[in-house]
């Protein structure tokens, strides 16, 4: 199937991991690097509050101008992108990487109505293209 047809949830990394937005930035750098992720789903506050989104990029970013000590005082939610941009998992693929491309997002959750089924990255679309050609 060419990428013309597909939607988000074709693609998506359908396994969430998240962490709360009072957490240090230590916490969520052995979150991420113990699993081989690349981000988080920041969980709201409380009803109503957006999700955010914390990834490698804005943690190794960080440290181009501070000591790695930096990670123990500050918290998630002083760096995590918010809200997180995000696509409804019928959305074209097509669009989701326009989407992408505009924002300059590389990673987004994966919506079904208000919940959060996946994400989906650069990375979904390339795997997916490879097997294709």
């Amino acid at each position: 199937m060419s990428i013309l047809g597909m939607k988000a949830r074709d693609i998506m990394t359908p396994e969430i991991h998240a962490i709360d937005q009072d957490a240090s930035l230590r916490e969520a750098a052995v979150a991420m690097g113990s699993r081989n992720l690349h981000c988080l789903l920041v969980r709201p506050i409380g009803e109503g509050h957006a999700h955010g989104i914390i990834t490698t990029k804005d943690i190794v970013q960080l440290l181009a101008n501070e000591d790695d000590l930096i990670l123990d005082e500050m918290l998630v939610e002083d760096v995590m992108t918010r809200p997180a941009i995000a696509v409804q998992s019928d959305m074209g693929l097509q669009d989701c990487v326009a989407l992408m491309k505009l924002t300059g997002v590389r990673r987004m959750p994966v919506m079904e109505g208000s919940e959060i089924v996946g994400f989906l990255s650069y990375s979904d679309v390339l795997r997916r293209v490879a097997r294709i050609e």
